[in-house]
C-alpha cells in the first residue's frame, strides 16, 4: 500500500464447509506449524468482505469454473474475472463477430505474459513478444468487450521491468508483481498506464 498499489493479489482456499480464506499454501505448515490443508478444515466465521464493505472492491478469480461458481454463490456481488473455459468462449464469440453483442458479467481478465512462459521454455534470449503469443489476440477481444463492462487486463506475475514495459505496451492496465518497489519505480519513470475506459 505505501507504493501505492491499486490493487493487491491475494490467493484463497475452501474450507471444509464451504468457506473462501485468504491463503496462499493449500497447507498451513508453512504459514502457521500446523500441517493440515485448509480444505480439511471447518471455518465457523463467513462475510467477511460483506461486513467490512468491500464487494465492490474485491475481486472473485479462478482458473476454473466449478471453483468461481462456488465463490458467486458466496458473494455474488463481487467482481469477477474469466476463468479459462469464460475467456475461451468470449474468444469464440469474438471470432464470430458476436462480442459486441453479448452481456459479459466479467470484469477483468488476469493472465500470465506470454514472453515469460517464452522466457521460462526456450531460455532468457527469447522475451521478445512474437506474433504466435496469444496476447494480441486476448487485447483486441479485451478492447472490444469494453463497452460490454470490461474493466482491466492484468497481468502476472511480473518482476522485471522489461516485463512492465511488455506487458503496458501491450495495452495492460495493470500488472501483479512480487516486487511493487520495483513497479512503483517503472511507473514514476514511465507514468501509469492508460487507464480503460
Amino acid at each position: 500500500m505505501a507504493q501505492k498499489a491499486d490493487l493487491l493479489e491475494l490467493d484463497c482456499q475452501l474450507t471444509r464447509d464451504g468457506v473462501v480464506v485468504v491463503s496462499h499454501d493449500k497447507n498451513l505448515y508453512r504459514q502457521s506449524g500446523v500441517n493440515r490443508d485448509v480444505g480439511s478444515l471447518d471455518f465457523e466465521i463467513a462475510g467477511l468482505v460483506r461486513h467490512y464493505e468491500r464487494d465492490e472492491i474485491t475481486i472473485w478469480a479462478s482458473e476454473k469454473s466449478s471453483v468461481m461458481k462456488k465463490c458467486k454463490a458466496a458473494n455474488p456481488e463481487m467482481p469477477t474475472a474469466f476463468t479459462i473455459s469464460r475467456g475461451f468462449w468470449v474468444l469464440l464469440l469474438y471470432y464470430l463477430g458476436l462480442l459486441p453483442f453479448i452481456s459479459i458479467p466479467e470484469r477483468f481478465l488476469i493472465s500470465f505474459l506470454p514472453t515469460i512462459i517464452n522466457r521460462e521454455t526456450q531460455g532468457a534470449d527469447h522475451d521478445t513478444t512474437s506474433p504466435q503469443d496469444l496476447l494480441p489476440i486476448f487485447l483486441l477481444w479485451a478492447e472490444s468487450a469494453g463497452g460490454c463492462g470490461f474493466q482491466m487486463v492484468v497481468f502476472w506475475c511480473l518482476n522485471e521491468e522489461s516485463d512492465f514495459e511488455v506487458a503496458f505496451r501491450l495495452g495492460a492496465t495493470g500488472v501483479i508483481t512480487d516486487y511493487p518497489t520495483a513497479l512503483r519505480r517503472y511507473l514514476d519513470h514511465h507514468g501509469p498506464p492508460a487507464l480503460a475506459s
